[in-house]
């Protein structure tokens, strides 16, 4: 998906992902809405990231309509998850028990487009990776009731679902 096989990982930030999450307020201001990136990765050798995977807090959850179904694959896993040529999103809601709270989370991967990829292989590949990183950080958070799926999420609609 990245075109490399080793990577490395400055700028990774992941207890700061599960802090941010965890001071989760139901409010998203301007500074929030980017998220935190809980990987980046970048070639070894060094560069420019490759991939990276944001998370951050949502105020509400984006869903198929027949508008974005033209552009975009959806999966199912958590309460929304859709992919398109370099950016997988999915949308889990999270019930914590320390601190106790409700918080809906966005993971987010982007993919730089170095890398040629059918746009099916491409989808399916973020789908997998974003969904796998979104585990780790709601098992990390202690988070009840989130939905996503336990191994590679099944294509349900758009471009290129049912499949």
């Amino acid at each position: 998906m990245a075109g490399t096989e080793r990577f490395g990982e400055d700028g990774s930030e992941p207890e700061k992902v599960l802090a941010t999450l965890r001071a989760a307020d139901g409010e998203v201001r301007a500074f929030e809405s980017v998220g935190v990136p809980n990987c980046l990765l970048r070639p070894a050798a060094g560069g420019d990231q490759l991939v990276t995977v944001y998370f951050r807090e949502a105020v509400v959850i984006l869903k198929a309509n027949a508008e974005s179904e033209k552009t975009s694959t959806y999966y199912r896993t958590g309460a929304s998850a859709a992919s398109t040529d370099r950016v997988a999103s999915i949308y889990f809601h999270c019930r914590m028990t320390s601190p106790k709270k409700n918080v809906i989370v966005n993971a987010r991967l982007e993919r730089e487009s170095k890398v040629k990829l059918s746009g099916e292989e491409a989808a399916d590949n973020q789908m997998i990776v974003a969904n796998a990183a979104a585990n780790s950080v709601a098992q990390r958070l202690g988070c009840q009731g989130s939905g996503l799926s336990k191994g590679a999420p099944e294509a349900i609609s758009g471009v290129y679902g049912p499949r």
